[in-house]
């Protein structure tokens, strides 16, 4: 019976699809998903510029504040200084406006925008250069701030900047709903994608895998055929092939076939009826396969020699059909009992598996001795040190099997030293880490989970480096630990990155923290110990002389030789010092590495030179504080012992943390000075607001008396009567205006107090509205009050109160021009008294609402009415409600009218 061939073409074919299909289709999920993702960057960048034209705006927005407020400043006081905002606002505006113009390159709408306010800030640049040259030239400045030309030219490049942003504003988050709707359809696709590609690959698999199934039902099939054919040939051939899976054929002494078993046959392509008689060499035919030549017939040779023979090597069976098959084979003779040669039995295999097999471990091997090769090129070119280890961590017999090639030029040690002694590792780590870095490896060890570990490692020349160590343990059968494998990474680079940070972050919150500059200093160079420096030194330079305000060391007992050790010589900026060219020049200097014979010709004696010796100088920093142009004094630092000296990137470093020192102490300077000028203020005006009350009481009350006389004797006439009024009516506004500064100079120094009593609101209120009327019959006649009949009374300063009050109503009444009625309206709240005072006038801006109660502040849109006053009376009304325990809030509209609403706690019964 012949059997039917395995497919081998079909079975590799089918093999091919189940694992290309499915890596085609998850080629083609990805470069869709790249796309998506490609696309969604891009609108985040667009986003992102968007953003950064936003805060150049507001950034060139702010300049222009600083130019006006410049401006204002110095035509109000005629001190130069406060031209510098405006002079440093003139030089930084052209570059900012550059730069907007450069992001907004792209955007021709909003460039418009842009050129429409270059012209408006020429206009403004003349105008405020027309105001200064009047101002410093003594000419009539004042008529052209009123005319408002500057004011206009300002508030216009305001709303083109206002707008700008505005549009911006909108672009961004325009880009922004696109930047989503962008992620949403990446998430609906990549869900999409990834349903129709599980789909496909699950039907694939399912289509693949019923075809290998039936494929490998065949091959079953196939081999249980043959092994019935075995068992029947077994049957009859007996002994002799009982155990033989090979071709074998049989022949007899003339050299023709008797047997050829099934294996043969199929090798051969000769049944066991059509090779019956036939000589071997017809059924068997053979040729070598590098000649191509006949090979002499195995059983003739066996028949001749009566002994075993073999096949030369690379053999080729001729099969009947013409294919040929690689076989290796042996014959060996049948005979007697008498021992005569009656036949020969041939028995071959195809060996074009075997063939295959061999090259295809060839293939593998070439194929590991090169995965070999390139592991090693990668370990070799890791930037880390690539090691194995067995045993515990922390234990002394640990042992090292492997450490790559980059330990000599990592550390300096060889990796013969490394694989001789035992737990090497932990020998080098810094004495001060050795400790923590052994219990981190041991947990990790022990945990059986990867992990990292962070320590210092000391190098052969004694400079120590922070590495971080991956390691994941190697577990046993049993899933126990028995040893470890991982990378360590130089990360010395990346601490110092970290260090600075922490190091500016601190020094930000510590400068931020105080305006008493002394401590701060000290406090600095503390800070700069040992992260930055050994030793740290700041120097300040106060009335010509030079003064060390501050001194650190990282070993305490040299810090207090230092600090113990006076100044010899008052230290000129001009002087032979380490910080000369700082305090002399304000130019940092960086001296990376120092001699001795450099750090004698530094010192200034031999006092110093031994003090210089005792605090280590190996390399040094001097920074000079520089603030507003001038140096202030000069940070140093300074490194003790051997090993690393300072470079560029710390000359930047102490350069940044010198700045943000200068900028604090001159604050701090700044701070006293305006403490000074503020006291000496509040000074002036209580001694000024005492003078001026006793001459204005007197002015008052003889004004009063004249206006008696005049009503009672008929004497004066209308028109002086109406002077003296004038004259009272001023008299009482100046003793008001003068109450309010003692008012505000009481407030900050904390000695505004209040007697308290029983308070009627209704009768206060209404007797105010009565004298209102006494004085000026037109405005009372205005004033609308609407209060419950019953008291309404609180525990306050009646005094105080019929202050906030009037305050009110006179404000009411001021700020409606047109007229219109006043309206006070006092009822009870819970248990609170509410006093409500509205109007109908001009309002309030709703952007002045916030900043309403800051002493001298006022409304934008009292100009344009004209209304005098000095923004003191809502600040003072403010506090002393706060101090009653009560709260006071406003309501207005612009154009409108306002609200003020005061909420007083109510009498207990």
């Amino acid at each position: 019976m012949e059997l039917p061939p395995i497919d081998q073409v079909r079975f590799g074919r089918v093999l091919t699809r189940a694992v290309a299909l499915p890596l085609l289709a998850l080629a083609l999920f990805l470069a869709v998903l790249l796309l998506q993702l490609e696309d969604m960057l891009a609108t985040a960048r667009l986003v992102d510029r968007s953003d950064q034209v936003i805060a150049q705006a507001y950034q060139t927005q702010k300049l222009l504040i600083d130019l006006e407020t410049g401006l204002r400043g110095y035509l109000i006081s005629g001190d130069p200084d406060f031209l510098d905002p405006y002079t440093q606002g003139r030089r930084a505006l052209g570059p900012a406006l550059a730069t907007l113009r450069t992001m907004l390159s792209d955007n021709p709408e909003q460039l418009a925008r842009l050129d429409q306010i270059a012209p408006e800030y020429e206009r403004w640049s003349a105008y405020a250069a027309g105001v200064i040259g009047q101002r410093d030239a003594g000419g009539d400045y004042a008529s052209i701030v009123r005319s408002r030309a500057g004011k206009q030219l300002m508030d216009d490049m305001r709303a083109q900047f206002d707008r700008l942003i505005q549009a911006e504003v909108g672009l961004r988050d325009l880009r922004t709903r696109s930047s989503q709707r962008t992620s949403a359809a990446v998430v609906i696709t990549t869900t999409a994608l990834a349903l129709t590609v599980g789909v496909a690959l699950a039907l694939l698999s399912r289509r693949q895998l019923l075809l290998l199934s039936r494929s490998y039902g065949q091959t079953v099939a196939l081999e249980q055929q043959r092994a019935e054919l075995l068992e029947q040939q077994r049957q009859r051939l007996h002994v002799t092939l009982t155990s033989i899976g090979d071709g074998v054929i049989v022949t007899d002494e003339a050299g023709r076939v008797t047997l050829i078993n099934p294996v043969a046959q199929a090798l051969t392509g000769w049944s066991q009826d059509a090779a019956a008689g036939r000589p071997l060499a017809e059924v068997f035919r053979i040729i070598g396969e590098q000649t191509r030549q006949p090979v002499e017939n195995p059983a003739a040779k066996v028949i001749e020699l009566g002994a075993v023979v073999g096949l030369a090597n690379h053999t080729l069976l001729i099969r009947r059909d013409g294919a040929e098959l690689p076989i290796d084979d042996s014959a060996a003779p049948v005979r007697d009992r008498a021992g005569r040669v009656i036949g020969v039995v041939l028995v071959f295999r195809d060996v074009a598996e075997q063939r295959l097999s061999a090259a295809a471990r060839d293939q593998l091997m070439r194929e590991i001795d090169a995965q070999r090769q390139r592991l090693n090129t990668v370990v070799a070119n890791v930037p880390g040190l690539v090691w194995e280890a067995w045993g515990q961590p922390d234990a002394a017999s640990q042992r090292i099997d492997f450490v790559s090639d980059y330990v000599e030029p990592m550390l300096g040690y060889s990796v013969a030293e490394w694989l001789a002694t035992p737990n090497f590792w932990l020998q080098i780590v810094h004495p001060d880490d050795r400790e923590l870095a052994a219990r981190v490896a041991n947990t990790t060890f022990r945990s059986g989970a990867p992990g990292t570990n962070q320590f210092r490692w000391v190098r052969r020349d004694g400079r120590a480096i922070w590495v971080e160590s991956y390691s994941a343990p190697i577990l046993d059968a049993a899933g126990q630990p028995i040893g470890m494998r991982g990378v360590t990474l130089d990360i010395t680079e990346r601490k110092r990155s970290q260090d600075r940070q922490d190091l500016l972050m601190r020094t930000a919150e510590l400068l931020a923290g105080s305006i008493e500059f002394e401590p701060t200093l000290e406090r600095l160079a503390e800070l700069a110990v040992p992260r930055l420096a050994d030793w740290a030194a700041v120097h300040l330079i106060e009335d010509g002389a030079v003064r060390r305000l501050a001194m650190a060391h990282a070993d305490p007992a040299l810090a207090a030789l230092a600090r113990a050790q006076p100044e010899r010589y008052p230290l000129l900026p001009e002087a032979r010092t380490i910080a000369a060219r700082a305090l002399g020049a304000g130019v940092a200097e960086l001296q990376a590495h120092v001699s001795d014979q450099q750090l004698a010709a530094l010192a200034r004696d031999a006092p110093s030179l031994a003090l210089l010796r005792a605090l280590g100088l190996r390399s040094y920093i001097c920074a000079p504080l520089l603030a507003r142009g001038r140096t202030l004094g000069a940070l140093t630092l300074a490194l003790a012992g051997p090993g690393r000296g300072y470079d560029a990137d710390d000359l930047a470093l102490a350069e940044e943390l010198a700045s943000r020192a200068a900028i604090a102490v001159d604050n701090a300077w700044l701070y006293r000075q305006a403490q000074d000028a503020v006291r000496a203020r509040d000074q002036f005006l209580s001694i000024a607001s005492h003078e001026l009350k006793t001459p204005l009481t007197s002015l008052i009350g003889y004004t009063d008396l004249v206006q008696r006389r005049a009503a009672r004797d008929g004497a004066l006439p209308e028109r002086d009567r109406r002077a003296v009024q004038i004259i009272g009516e001023q008299a009482s506004r100046l003793n008001r205006l003068v109450t309010a500064l003692l008012d505000i100079s009481r407030i900050e120094n904390g000695q505004l107090s209040i007697e308290r009593g029983a308070v009627d609101l209704n009768g206060l209120a209404q007797r105010l509205i009565r004298e209102i009327g006494q004085a000026q019959p037109h405005d009372a006649e205005r004033i609308d009050l609407q209060a419950e009949p019953a008291p309404l009374v609180v525990i306050g300063d009646e005094l105080r109160l019929e202050q906030v009050i009037q305050n009110l109503i006179q404000n009411a009444l001021k700020y409606s021009p047109g007229g219109g009625a006043v309206t006070v309206r006092l009822e009870r709240s819970g248990d609170s008294a509410c006093v409500s005072i509205g109007d109908h006038g001009i309002g309030i801006p709703a952007a002045a609402l916030p900043n309403l109660f800051r002493r001298f502040y006022r409304a934008p849109n009292v100009e344009q009415h004209q209304i005098n006053g000095m923004g003191i009376g809502l600040f003072v009304v403010r506090e002393i409600v706060q101090l009653h325990g009560g709260q006071i809030r406003v309501e207005s509209q612009e154009g409108a009218g306002s609200t003020f609403t005061i909420e007083l706690p109510l009498a207990d019964g």
